[in-house]
């Protein structure tokens, strides 16, 4: 009796899964073929590429306002505060190394950003990993980084997550990006550069 409970109970969090990955495919493929930070334009594309970027692109051409947002006071996730452990060169700490390599490419294209923000999924408070104020349109993005994806309770947990998040109008490619390691395929600079460049 026993073992049946737990398989019932072991389908339900399956089914669970499926219906939170449906949402987010059907969400992902509604978004179209579309540039997570900066637009289709071509000239931002270009402002943005890094083989352009040092000859279009300082510091300067960005709003004073834009950057100092980033250092404003706001709420964010205190908990576990001994995880923060990796440092980014301007005095924030992450909890993870992938985290480090986002922020530091968040920092090396000028791009603002918090880090565990708090934002309200409906009834439910989140704090994703990064919050960016888009450097050319203002809108507020939201950067989820899954980093345990070999532990299926984690899986489970993010993916349901991930459904609240589509729910409460974040889309992907449109307001909302995920990037995703496990052990045997860890997150890198590559990665996240592809992500910041994607077209």
């Amino acid at each position: 009796m026993a073992k049946k409970q737990y398989l019932q109970a072991s389908l339900d969090d399956l089914i669970a899964l499926e219906k939170a990955l449906q949402a987010y495919i059907k969400a992902y493929r509604t978004c179209g073929k579309t540039s997570p930070l900066y637009t289709q334009s071509k000239a931002l594309r270009l402002k943005y590429h890094p083989a352009y970027q040092r000859l279009l692109s300082t510091p300067d051409d960005l709003s004073k306002d834009l950057m100092a947002w980033q250092y404003e006071p706001f709420e964010h996730f205190t908990e576990f505060p001994n995880e923060l452990k990796f440092t980014l060169p301007d005095g924030r700490k992450v909890r993870s190394k992938s985290e480090l390599i986002i922020g530091m490419e968040l920092l090396r294209n000028h791009i603002p950003f918090r880090y565990e923000e708090a934002l309200l999924l409906g009834t439910k408070i989140v704090y994703p990993d990064f919050t960016i104020l888009h450097p050319v349109t203002s809108v507020l993005w939201r950067w989820e980084h899954l980093g345990l994806l070999q532990d299926m309770r984690y899986r489970i947990k993010n993916a349901n997550k991930l459904s609240d998040y589509v729910l409460n109008g974040y889309y992907p490619g449109i307001n909302f990006i995920t990037s995703c390691e496990t052990d045997s395929d860890p997150w890198d600079l590559v990665k996240t550069t592809a992500i910041l460049q994607q077209d």
